[in-house]
């Protein structure tokens, strides 16, 4: 799924950086001004999902975009919470979702 996506991303134009786990990506960001926009699964390898994840991201970077992808249809997303895009979708469907967001962090 992850080759996918950063295709996907690479197509739309976005430079991509990946990360094997939650932990991973967190320290990517705290470590890396210039990331813009975290796409990241719900469910994941290691101890934090991408709830958790986009949680303590926007916690030190509170204007962040952040994308959640999720095949669980109970995963919609809660108050407060990114948007969440469900599987499968299409490059479509993710620029749609990072316009999204983009669109809040200027709200």
């Amino acid at each position: 799924m992850r080759r996918v996506v950063r295709q996907q991303l690479i197509e739309l134009g976005h430079p991509v950086i990946e990360a094997e786990n939650a932990e991973q990506a967190l320290a990517m960001v705290e470590q890396i001004s210039d990331i813009a926009i975290v796409v990241s699964d719900v469910l994941m390898p290691g101890s934090l999902n991408g709830r958790q994840l986009s949680e303590r991201i926007r916690h030190n970077r509170p204007q962040m975009r952040i994308v959640l992808v999720s095949g669980y249809a109970d995963d919609a997303p809660r108050p407060g919470d990114p948007p969440v895009l469900a599987k499968p979708f299409t490059r479509q469907d993710l620029a749609r979702a990072l316009a999204r967001t983009e669109q809040e962090s200027d709200a």
